[in-house]
């Protein structure tokens, strides 16, 4: 993988050349931890599944994803959360008002 940095400054010349901003990042995750820990373990173990591994590449916390976000120039994101057990929407959907409340560029 290029360095983190290099890929932040290809984005920004990007950006530059359309004369834009920022962007908007429709495909982010926050979840609250326990979830989160769940989706990394799933992941970890996909290979075994499928055959190929699908490694989690921002596996930080939220405060250095949120950063790496901005980082970016990405102006808005979502938290896409996945309620994949009957009863976990309304409680999830509770964190993530909670989450966008405290990180205002999340919607």
């Amino acid at each position: 993988m290029q360095n983190r940095d290099d890929d932040i400054r290809r984005v920004h010349r990007v950006l530059d050349d359309l004369r834009l901003e920022s962007l908007v990042d429709v495909h982010t995750h926050f979840m609250p931890h326990s979830v989160l820990a769940k989706v990394w373990n799933y992941f970890d173990s996909v290979d075994d599944r499928l055959g190929t591994a699908w490694p989690i590449e921002y596996r930080v916390d939220e405060d250095e994803r949120t950063d790496l976000l901005r980082r970016y120039r990405v102006g808005t994101f979502t938290s896409l959360l996945y309620p994949h057990k009957p009863g976990m929407a309304e409680w999830l959907n509770g964190w993530a008002a909670e989450f966008a409340d405290q990180t205002p560029d999340c919607v």
